[in-house]
Parts: structure tokens; C-alpha cells; sequence
């Protein structure tokens, strides 16, 4: 699908390839000017102050389907004995299966023992020749201390093939081009809503591994075993460059609502010590209890914080975030002719993800 970017008047955040596809982002060749210290806003930006009631009939279809989502959510107050039962049922279905509660002790991992913890991580890896799609994370481990995470969509896998996954597309790159090979990159899938529906009614089988909330926790405890070199992560090249300062966080869809729930948990563990940058694409808020809603609000505890988004998908339309804030450098972007599920692997999204998560390692 052919993606049309807006006429920007200014520089943009980062100088943009003419391409067609995202196969031409994939292949172009290495950046041969500095990635700048400071940046520039697109257009995009202005839509984070359009009037609410120019929003709300931008997409008619989109704004019928929010106006459900919003009933929903107003009506929820108003049921809540349906709302408390299916919370019953969900917790004690979680509780029964056992999944959360071996995620909270890392699955029974001595936490003062780094071969028990790093027989834990190992667990969750992706094996490339055995390909397990439920597996939790891929590792590439640098002679450096920066740090890049990102975070698959809801039901993306490590083996959902790049062309369909933007994060995957992602992933590839950092680790396959050798201008970033002093940079680690650890990539997460998410949870899958389905199972969080499931979970609601009784009597409905569920694969509690996949639920949201056992899969936040593992990567919850693996984000932190890295920034604390514990594991799978104490033997690493990089533990000789001194402690983790900062590290990006960069998610499509729930993997962005992973991150935005990531800063706050982050924030509360290591306070004024790690600084976060953020980068949402087409953010979702994490959870099938949410029905797919957009996150606009900014994460409060991000340094920088990015943000690319569509609004033309009827089911999944997202929007420019509340606060954006230009003594911080954010910056936003919106991409055209697309969807939910397109909007992560825009060529234009590619461009700009690669180029944002770069300069924030490298400044």
C-alpha cells in the first residue's frame, strides 16, 4: 500500500529516504549524515491542539465505534456486579492456572543465583532454528551499556514475518546492520487480547501463558534483569561499561501499551537513576478489557517521547497524543492511507522508528 506523507514545511525529525515500500527502508543503506541532537516537529504535531468536536467527524464510521467504546466503558459504572463477577472469574481462572504467580517468582528462579536466573531467561527465549511462537523474547547482546527494547502488537509473534510486523522489521535491522552493532536490542511479544475475553466468562478454557497480565510480568522481570545485569545478562559484554543510565522503550499497538504501563513500574523501581525515552506507534492500551482503546496520554516519566499514529482505521482509529511537549523534543507524526494493523510497517514508520531509536542511544 502506498503511503502518502504530508507536505512538512520544516525539518523533519529525521531526513526521510523517497521510498516506495518497506522493503527500500530495509535495504537502504547506512545513514551517512550525524543523527541531530536536536529536532525539528512535523506538521502532525498542530493536531494535538485540533478542537475535540474536528476530531470527532474526522472518521464517522471510526467515531461510531467509539461512541460504543464509550458507552461501554460509562456503562461499566453502571453494571458493576456484572463487572466485579467477571473480575471474579478472571482472577480466579489465573489463580487456578497457576501462570501469574510462577511469573511473579520468575518461575520459581532463585533471585540471588544467576544460573538459576538465567536458566529462567533461557526459557522464554526464541529459538530461531525451532521456532516456538509463544516464546517471550529475542536477545542480541552488544560490548555496550544502551540499551534499545521493543515490543510486538497484540498476537505478533517473533516468527510473524517482518513484512507484517514492524517491530520484527525492526529487530532485524538493528541487529543485522553493523553500524548499530554497539547497541543491545531485546525485542518482547505481548499478550493476546483474546485471552483476556476468555478469561471474563466461566466455563471458557484459556491459555493463561498468553493472558496480559502473565505476560507483562515476565517482561517486567526480564526488562529489570537486564538494567540490573542479573542472568542471562551478568556474563554480557556491556556489564564492563558501568550501569544502565538510560534505555529506549519503543512498542506498536499493546506492545506500546506495554511500554507505557513499562515507564511507570520502571520509574518506581530505580527513580532519577534510568532515564527513558519513548517511542508509541499506534499506541493500544494493554488488556482485552479495554476494547482497543487509544492511549493519548504521554507517558509521565519519559524524557522524549515520540509518537506515530493513523486515524482512519473504523475499529482501532488512534490519535495524536494530549501533550506534546517541545522543551522535551517530542515529537508526532501522523501516517496516511493505513490501518491498525499496516501502521507499524509504513516505510514512512520504519524510517522514522530506526532514526529516533538510533539518536536517543547515541545522545
Amino acid at each position: 500500500m502506498s503511503i502518502t506523507i504530508p507536505p512538512v514545511p520544516q525539518t523533519p525529525p529525521r531526513p526521510i529516504s523517497q521510498v516506495n515500500n518497506t522493503n527500500d527502508i530495509l535495504q537502504a543503506p547506512p545513514l551517512e549524515v550525524p543523527l541531530p541532537t536536536n529536532h525539528k516537529h512535523s506538521v502532525s504535531t498542530e493536531s494535538a491542539t485540533v478542537p475535540f468536536s474536528e476530531k470527532l467527524f474526522n472518521n464517522t464510521p471510526g467515531t461510531v465505534v467509539g461512541l460504543f467504546k464509550y458507552l461501554y466503558k460509562t456503562g461499566r459504572a453502571v453494571i458493576l456486579p456484572f463487572k466485579w463477577g467477571a473480575d471474579f472469574t478472571e482472577s480466579t481462572k489465573l489463580w487456578w492456572s497457576g501462570e501469574l504467580e510462577k511469573a511473579k517468582t520468575r518461575n520459581g528462579a532463585d533471585l540471588n543465583d544467576n544460573a538459576s536466573l538465567s536458566e529462567y531467561h533461557k526459557s522464554l527465549l526464541f529459538d530461531e532454528a525451532n521456532p516456538d511462537p509463544n516464546k517471550l523474547l529475542r536477545v542480541r547482546l552488544a560490548d555496550s551499556n544502551k540499551h534499545i527494547f521493543l515490543f510486538l502488537g497484540n498476537a505478533q509473534t517473533h516468527a510473524t514475518p517482518s513484512s507484517q510486523a514492524g517491530i520484527n522489521a525492526l529487530y532485524n535491522k538493528f541487529v543485522s546492520d553493523d553500524k548499530n552493532k554497539n547497541i543491545n536490542v531485546i525485542s518482547f511479544r505481548t499478550g493476546h487480547a483474546w485471552e483476556d475475553f476468555k478469561a471474563r466468562f466461566p466455563l471458557v478454557p484459556i491459555n493463561a501463558s498468553l493472558h496480559t497480565d502473565v505476560v507483562y510480568q515476565h517482561t517486567l522481570n526480564v526488562v529489570k534483569d537486564a538494567i540490573g545485569q542479573k542472568g542471562l545478562f551478568v556474563d554480557s559484554p556491556y556489564q564492563e561499561k558501568g550501569a544502565v543510565k538510560k534505555i529506549v522503550l519503543a512498542g506498536f499497538s499493546f506492545g506500546a501499551g506495554t511500554v507505557h504501563k513499562l515507564q511507570e513500574d520502571l520509574k518506581k523501581a530505580y527513580g532519577n537513576e534510568l532515564k527513558i525515552s519513548t517511542l508509541y506507534i499506534d499506541p493500544i492500551k494493554l488488556g482485552g478489557y479495554y476494547l482497543g482503546s487509544a492511549i493519548s496520554e504521554r507517558p509521565q516519566y519519559s524524557e522524549r517521547h515520540g509518537v506515530i499514529y493513523q486515524d482512519e482505521d473504523y475499529m482501532l482509529p488512534s490519535s495524536a497524543p494530549d501533550i506534546v511537549k517541545e522543551e522535551l523534543d517530542d515529537f508526532c507524526i501522523k501516517v496516511y492511507d493505513t490501518e491498525h494493523d499496516g501502521a507499524d510497517n509504513a516505510a514512512v514508520t520504519l524510517s522514522y522508528a530506526e532514526r529516533y531509536a538510533l539518536s536517543e542511544c547515541l545522545f
